[in-house]
């Protein structure tokens, strides 16, 4: 349960009226190479201590106006996954994870935003089993997350998908700057500490 939680909020898997935001001027993650975040990780209702995670761009390839992104993710110090992004001013869609493209891409965000605005990914179950699963994305209200890192204004995106659930606070140039995800008594809280851009 640990590391699926965790594998969720590292790639994937997340609140009335946002303003609409211009499709084609901002992007809501980073398209620089260089550009590098460190989350801290809280664990509710789990044995375990608190953690960091060090994300950091490695590669940016763009094809059209969309920008593929990866991303390299190192827990205490060791490369754990990487993870591939597309992005543009329509928003940021996770397309690869562990070195893998995803058979089900799903959308982060979708710009324009707008409170209310929702859409469902059907994902194939993993390992080849038999079935799929659906996640619905909820688009919440424009607020502000005060992090470490600074303060942000944020669209944030809800997310339920079988037994988990939670928000992925987004900005922009920036990304996820905030998200929890909960699964019965169990809670997973990452924060954003730092975040360089990207040269």
């Amino acid at each position: 349960m640990y590391h699926s939680l965790l594998a969720i909020l590292a790639v994937a898997p997340l609140a009335a009226p946002v303003p609409k935001v211009p499709a084609k001027t901002e992007m809501y993650f980073p398209t620089k190479v260089g550009a590098k975040w460190v989350y801290v990780y809280e664990f509710k209702g789990l044995c375990g201590s608190n953690q960091e995670q060090t994300d950091e761009v490695t590669a940016v390839e763009k094809k059209g106006g969309v920008f593929w992104v990866t991303v390299r993710q190192d827990v205490h110090g060791l490369p754990n996954s990487v993870s591939q992004f597309t992005v543009s001013g329509d928003g940021v869609t996770v397309s690869g994870r562990g070195g893998r493209m995803l058979p089900d891409p799903y959308p982060w965000v979708k710009l324009p935003a707008a409170a209310g605005d929702t859409w469902e990914i059907c994902h194939s179950e993993p390992d080849g089993k038999p079935g799929t699963r659906t996640t619905v994305y909820t688009v919440g209200t424009a607020e502000k997350v005060l992090t470490p890192a600074g303060l942000f204004t944020t669209i944030p995106v809800q997310f339920k998908k079988a037994q988990f659930g939670g928000t992925m606070w987004h900005a922009p140039g920036v990304g996820p700057v905030k998200a929890v995800i909960g699964s019965g008594g169990l809670e997973v809280t990452m924060t954003l500490k730092s975040f360089i851009p990207g040269k």
